[in-house]
């Protein structure tokens, strides 16, 4: 079963990240920043401005449960791939700070918002997506959406 699992929420909690990140650009964040996705709220100069303190940010941001379970699921033979809108470079970043304990296949993705992230999945042969946001989501025949609450989901993915 191929597993995919978003950033943001998921796999880091970065939820302060973002919205510290958007303060240093200069531009005060919505409280529901991530429930934002797809709205223009901030101009692009700022994002971009975002952008940059987020993925220098990464070096101290704290795993979330899914890094772990991305774990187990390879350790039991699942591919896993993660698909996130965070800035291009963010994965990378990640996977050099984790070294060989990185769980993801190289078909992971950032800079993929939700509308794109299910177009791949229609390509894909199937699987559960996770994520904590469900904005957006609206997964493709033969894909089940476990959407992430807190909840174990080592036990919702395999049971």
């Amino acid at each position: 079963m191929l597993c995919v699992f978003d950033l943001d929420g998921v796999v880091i909690d970065s939820l302060e990240l973002v919205k510290t990140s958007y303060r240093q650009a200069g531009i005060v964040p919505p409280d529901n920043v991530f429930e934002r996705e797809g709205v223009d709220w901030a101009p692009p100069e700022y994002k971009m401005r975002k952008d940059a303190f987020y993925v220098r940010g990464l070096r101290d941001v704290p795993w979330a449960p899914g890094l772990l379970v991305a774990q187990q699921l390879r350790e039991l033979g699942y591919e896993c791939v993660c698909l996130t809108g965070a800035p291009v470079g963010t994965l990378n970043r990640l996977r050099t700070r984790l070294g060989h304990e990185w769980p993801f296949t190289s078909s992971s993705l950032d800079g993929t918002r939700t509308p794109v992230k299910m177009k791949i999945l229609a390509g894909w042969p199937g699987g559960v997506y996770i994520d904590d946001q469900t904005r957006l989501v609206d997964v493709p025949p033969g894909w089940r959406f476990i959407h992430y609450t807190g909840q174990d989901l080592l036990k919702e993915i395999l049971g």
